[in-house]
């Protein structure tokens, strides 16, 4: 959920991994807190010729702002009017991340950075939870094959995820349409794909 009290809508992002500290609020998913934090507020109506709501002036159009976008079949279409802000390969198993820097490496982005996380139980008795984030791919620590080695340490049923973020700059890239469908249509369905674009080109602020 994104906005204040009285505009508060429902975004597209994922939440991988929570830290807990003391910034952090928890609250049992039936319980009316939850209920409330989760509550979407009405669309506003359209604006008038005076100013927002009924009778009121332009309120900012939804195509002039940022998105996201996670249905991978529309994230080539998106980048024909807007940049591209950063793109996120996600996957789900050691094998899959040992090859997100192949999928990344034709589309030149600016910067690369990796998170990785995994948790569950150990064969033999007690559990684990790994995190590595904020990482360049070639870090010295080799934060796939560590998690690969402990991964494969642990029971049926544990979690793992690598995400790798390419980012392209404030200003954003343009131009990367045909990049990108190529991604999409060499990108296997099992892995997830997250695209960021800013404001359409020539968009006022």
């Amino acid at each position: 959920m994104r906005g204040p009290k009285g505009a508060r809508t429902r975004t597209g992002d994922k939440l991988f991994t929570v830290d807990l500290d003391d910034r952090t609020l928890l609250a049992r998913s039936e319980s009316d807190t939850a209920a409330q934090w989760l509550a979407e507020d009405a669309p506003k109506k359209p604006a008038g010729p005076e100013g927002p709501g009924p009778g009121g002036g332009p309120e900012r159009p939804i195509q002039a702002q940022r998105i996201t976008v996670t249905q991978r079949t529309a994230i080539p279409g998106h980048a024909e009017a807007r940049p591209l802000l950063e793109l996120r390969i996600v996957a789900s198993t050691p094998a899959d991340a040992q090859n997100l820097m192949q999928f990344a490496a034709p589309l030149g982005a600016d910067s690369l950075s990796l998170r990785v996380s995994i948790s569950g139980d150990l064969k033999g008795g007690g559990s684990v939870s790994f995190l590595a984030q904020g990482l360049k791919p070639t870090h010295p620590i080799k934060p796939i094959g560590i998690a690969q080695t402990v991964f494969t340490s642990m029971e049926q049923g544990a979690s793992f995820e690598a995400v790798l973020t390419l980012s392209f700059g404030p200003p954003g890239r343009t131009g990367m349409q045909e990049a990108l469908q190529r991604l999409v249509s060499e990108v296997p369905e099992h892995l997830v794909l997250e695209a960021e674009f800013d404001k359409p080109s020539g968009a006022g602020s």
